[in-house]
């Protein structure tokens, strides 16, 4: 079962990723998460990690904020490639696969977007966090006759959500 969770910038999407990983005991799944390192020098840097602890910088903020559009980082799409398609190869029939998140940026990582599509090929659990603003662009490149359930957050469920999400998973 593969499930979608997608919201704006900032609403909680990591949160309640981490509240259903909570719930389902997924302590190491494959996949991985991304975030903004503010204090990273000489720029904040956006870091992937693994959920099993590996951690790289794969974009530093260039700072020019023309286009609200055009993401503000550059980015290193063969550090991208390596690691996040890395995170997903320990993923056999069984095991979770976690992505937390998707947005415009990694829409450019080829090699990250062939290994992600076998994820949507195989039987195990999955929840891939998508950005709303990148929503669209994600559902042509995964198709999506392959997502099961696409839950949207919203401040008014947020709370519930987590658990909502958990029991889809135990349903399947």
């Amino acid at each position: 079962m593969i499930i979608v969770l997608t919201g704006p910038l900032g609403s909680g999407k990591s949160t309640v990723v981490r509240c259903v990983m909570e719930q389902m005991g997924w302590r190491e799944p494959a996949g991985f998460r991304t975030r903004r390192d503010s204090a990273a020098r000489p720029a904040p840097a956006l870091l992937l990690e693994t959920w099993r602890g590996d951690s790289r910088v794969f974009g530093r903020l260039h700072g020019d904020r023309a286009d609200p559009e055009t993401p503000p980082y550059d980015v290193d799409l063969e550090v991208f490639n390596q690691l996040a398609a890395e995170s997903l190869e320990t993923a056999d029939e069984g095991t979770p696969v976690v992505v937390d998140e998707l947005g415009i940026l990694e829409l450019d990582a080829a090699v990250f977007i062939a290994a992600l599509s076998g994820l949507f090929q195989r039987a195990g659990p999955g929840l891939v966090v998508i950005q709303e603003r990148a929503l669209a662009s994600w559902k042509q490149i995964i198709g999506s006759g392959n997502i099961d359930r696409v839950f949207t957050l919203e401040r008014a469920i947020r709370d519930e959500l987590p658990a909502q999400i958990a029991a889809a998973f135990r349903q399947r």
